[in-house]
């Protein structure tokens, strides 16, 4: 069983946690990303299409590193992001993660 948060505890816990260890908050979507991207090669056969749908906040951004790695690996990736206009802004770490792909 998992616990399970509200999204105001993780955007609490997120920060107190890339301090506590030192890294940034873009470093620590970095490693979600890449972590969420490991799960996902053990559930998708290699080369597989993928959707992926991220929205503006900083999940969003691990969903714009787990897109950027999948493509990089050779999956065949979609990418969904709804409207702008709809959403409140990118965070900067997202906004930097989505800058990459």
């Amino acid at each position: 069983m998992f616990p399970l948060y509200r999204a105001e505890q993780i955007k609490r816990s997120e920060p107190v946690a890339a301090q506590t260890v030192g890294i940034s908050m873009y470093e620590l979507m970095e490693r979600a990303g890449f972590a969420a991207f490991e799960r996902l090669k053990q559930m998708a056969e290699p080369g597989a299409h993928i959707l992926v749908c991220c929205g503006s906040g900083n999940n969003g951004g691990d969903g714009f590193v787990v897109a950027r790695q999948a493509a990089i690996e050779g999956y065949s990736v979609t990418l969904f992001q709804p409207k702008f206009a709809t959403l409140p802004p990118m965070t900067p770490p997202t906004r930097s993660s989505h800058g990459s792909i």
